[in-house]
């Protein structure tokens, strides 16, 4: 029952989780970083958007973004036009918010699941306490 404590930093913190609860502190963390790349690509999706909607006529296609959107048409063998580029944004951003509601699910079954646990530890500590002590005390 004796366990060292807890140093209260960041750090500190961010290890117990990792110690108490390492699959779901990693689920968690990938599912973020994942939201993050999502992110990422839908604004990265806006720029050639301003783009075809700013200068129609001239189209910089020797830019490296240009290709590397022009990679993901050809991938899913689309063309590169107005209406493309807001249905791959709108399914960027509809993948995106799945993902986040799920992830927050999943992160208030965690936090619901870490008060059910530190609940346990504290009574627990109640049962195993050594009472002795302050029957001895005089009041």
């Amino acid at each position: 029952m004796n366990k060292e404590p807890v140093k209260e930093t960041k750090f500190g913190i961010f290890l117990y989780f990792i110690k108490e609860y390492r699959w779901h502190t990693l689920g968690v963390l990938a599912v973020q970083f994942l939201m993050g790349i999502l992110e990422g690509l839908g604004i990265l999706a806006l720029l050639p958007l301003i783009n075809l909607v700013i200068d129609r006529a001239n189209v910089n296609a020797n830019s490296d973004l240009y290709r590397v959107i022009a990679a993901i048409f050809d991938f899913i063998r689309l063309d590169i036009s107005l209406v493309n580029i807001l249905a791959l944004i709108s399914v960027i951003f509809f993948a995106k918010a799945i993902i986040r509601y799920f992830a927050a699910r999943y992160i208030s079954y965690l936090s619901s699941r870490f008060v059910y646990d530190l609940r346990l530890k504290f009574l627990e500590g109640l049962l195993y306490s050594k009472w002795e002590f302050y029957i001895q005390k005089p009041v």
